[in-house]
């Protein structure tokens, strides 16, 4: 859920729609619950505490973990065992990640094994190898790995940032990881050592994906600005000056009960009505506010 900050403690998940004619079906083998990869961040304290103090002092609160499908360290704490997805040598698996985090920003890699991005947020690309990927809160990535290396474990390295560690000493970002375990491989963590990720590695630049097939853009019939905003020491975001309120009546029942235009919505729903059958183009105007 992203309504207020729901998902800080923990309500949040994969929702998946697999597609039975997908033309990438041929680049790998297994693409199943079991190779879905959340990363998330998580506070010991609840949102609401990290809000009231958020919106008191300006401050954006520093997760005390980073989690992978859940399960994650803390520096100090107990050792709790990691996460682990299981493969079989020889299969190509469809590994689908997910940044559910609310601020951390992960840096994804698989001791080892490269990653062959074939889909970037919900579209398609060419497919195009890395070594490490970094992904932003929100970002998604389906990457192929293959399982061509010796039988044992293997790290998936995840560590983030999310502001400065000095202002919480339970962060440790080399803890966020989990393991690729290979069947037949011994029940334990890997014995190499843990690192950041490949030290020479490649890393995704995302100006070099590309989608399998080019479809020119139409020009706009309606063109909409959106200027994001966020008022300073407040933690208010504004979309064209407006911070977004809940309406007391759903969105749909309003339209079900006549409402057609855009006053005929209460303006702090920010509500576009839209002509059916044209080409909108919106339009994200830069901003110099990192939390924008």
């Amino acid at each position: 859920s992203e309504l207020s900050v729901q998902y800080v403690d923990g309500l949040r998940g994969p929702l998946i729609v697999y597609d039975p004619k997908d033309p990438q079906a041929h680049l790998y083998d297994v693409d199943d619950p079991s190779t879905i990869i959340q990363l998330g961040d998580w506070w010991q304290v609840s949102s609401e505490t990290l809000l009231v103090g958020y919106q008191g002092n300006g401050v954006v609160p520093i997760s005390d973990s980073g989690t992978v499908n859940g399960v994650g360290r803390f520096q100090g704490g107990p050792e709790v065992p990691f996460a682990i997805t299981e493969v079989v040598s020889g299969k190509r698996y469809r590994l689908r990640i997910i940044n559910e985090s609310a601020r951390n920003v992960f840096t994804v890699s698989i001791d080892n094994h490269p990653l062959t991005i074939i889909e970037a947020d919900g579209v398609a690309t060419v497919p195009h190898t890395v070594d490490t990927i970094e992904m932003l809160a929100g970002q998604r990535y389906s990457v192929v790995l293959t399982a061509d290396q010796p039988v044992a474990n293997y790290w998936l390295n995840a560590p983030f940032t999310g502001g400065s560690p000095a202002l919480n000493l339970h962060q440790n970002s080399t803890l966020s990881r989990s393991i690729l375990r290979y069947k037949g491989a011994p029940i334990a963590e890997p014995d190499t050592p843990w690192t950041a990720g490949p030290v020479n590695g490649t890393s995704l630049v995302e100006a070099d994906l590309r989608p399998p097939e080019v479809i020119p853009v139409p020009p706009a019939d309606v063109n909409i600005t959106l200027d994001l905003t966020v008022v300073a020491g407040a933690a208010i975001w504004n979309v064209n000056n407006v911070s977004y309120l809940p309406p007391k009546a759903p969105t749909l029942n309003q339209i079900l009960a006549g409402a057609d235009t855009d006053v005929d919505f209460n303006v702090t729903e920010n509500t576009f009505v839209l002509p059916p059958n044209k080409t909108v183009q919106i339009s994200f105007p830069p901003t110099d506010d990192d939390d924008a």
